[in-house]
């Protein structure tokens, strides 16, 4: 696969993840700016400092983005014939990094598996969720802190799931070349014979 096309995989596994936390961002927004009552909200006025959390969320998106496509980038070594022995090593190397990314992704998702129930029960006693669906939606600053550890672990886990996903993808497509490049070795011997 090339780097173009590995480059467009990249951005389309990560698109859905920046989709559903755009709109968690713009709900976080909303409730930020419709706090206008207490004295803290009155001497920070966030309404006025609305750029600095959206340059915020915009450079944690894209330092994301930029970290993986790195990453993509820095393996990128030149890549010899199919038929050489070098291919081979090459291959075994690919899937081996791949399969340390698949092992790291899914620690991950263990240990945000594991908080999640904290996350949740902090989130029920902040009384977050009924803030959100009753008519008043002024909310204390301990509910809108609650809400932003709420938007920091969705990120975290799309973000660990999301590359689970993509680099579990590219495991399985070197194991395929692979298991490819030791048939076509097993029928090269087969004609030698």
């Amino acid at each position: 696969m090339n780097q173009e096309n590995e480059t467009f995989n990249l951005i389309k596994h990560k698109a859905s993840m920046y989709v559903v936390l755009l709109i968690l961002f713009f709900v976080f927004d909303f409730l930020l700016n419709q706090n206008k009552h207490g004295g803290f909200f009155k001497e920070i006025e966030f309404s006025k400092h609305r750029l600095i959390y959206t340059a915020a969320f915009i450079l944690l998106a894209a330092s994301n983005l930029i970290y993986h496509y790195l990453r993509l980038k820095k393996r990128k070594e030149k890549i010899p014939s199919n038929e050489s022995e070098e291919y081979y090593l090459l291959l075994v190397k690919e899937f081996n990094r791949y399969e340390r990314y698949v092992q790291l992704s899914e620690k991950k998702l263990d240990i945000l598996k594991e908080i999640s129930p904290i996350i949740v029960t902090f989130v029920f006693l902040q009384g977050l969720i009924e803030k959100m669906i009753s008519i008043t939606i002024q909310m204390e600053f301990g509910e809108i802190l609650g809400f932003v550890i709420v938007l920091f672990y969705v990120y975290l886990y799309m973000e660990a799931w999301h590359t689970f996903k993509l680099d579990t993808r590219y495991l399985l497509k070197y194991k395929d070349m692979i298991l490819e490049c030791e048939e076509k070795e097993k029928q090269r011997k087969k004609m030698a014979n």
